[in-house]
């Protein structure tokens, strides 16, 4: 099931759960009967608990890809806040790493001119995304440190 429901909906998943429990259930029923007369009722009986768990299956397989994305978001800004070198000019400094939190500002869209009709829905969406962080005072050993606000500026596509 997770082949055929990769890339879809919450409703595709479900369905399509539903669909391949349904008929794993039946044919599990039938070839697996005790005689021939329970045959039919077999199939169906299993068919219909096939397809129900085929559908619970669906719904607790299904990952939604904007959840996803902003998982992946929240990890890549936890591990710039550890790999900013921005004191590496000074021996001394090194070890000094200011929090830095980025507050979205605008979001752009790239291009600003619309796709001919043949190519919507090909391709995604290009926006650029402008964020700002606080200025911050860093008080470290018998040193302070000011840092201005400064921009950032993210390329994505949805």
């Amino acid at each position: 099931m997770l082949i055929f429901s990769s890339c879809s909906s919450l409703k595709g998943n479900i369905i399509t759960g539903a669909i391949l429990g349904g008929i794993a259930g039946s044919i599990g029923g039938s070839v697996f009967s005790p005689n021939n007369d329970a045959k039919s009722k077999n199939a169906y009986l299993f068919g219909a608990l096939g397809t129900v768990a085929g559908s619970g299956t669906g719904y607790f397989l299904y990952k939604d890809p904007q959840k996803i994305k902003k998982e992946n978001e929240l990890k890549l800004l936890e591990e710039a806040k550890h790999k900013l070198p921005i004191f590496e000019f000074s021996e001394e400094l090194k070890g000094v790493k200011p929090e830095v939190t980025f507050k979205p500002l605008k979001k752009y869209e790239v291009p600003t001119t619309k796709l001919p009709k043949h190519l919507k829905g090909k391709a995604k969406k290009q926006f650029v995304i402008e964020y700002e962080t606080k200025a911050q005072t860093i008080e470290y050993g018998d040193k302070t440190i000011q840092i201005d606000p400064f921009k950032a500026y993210e390329v994505t596509y949805e």
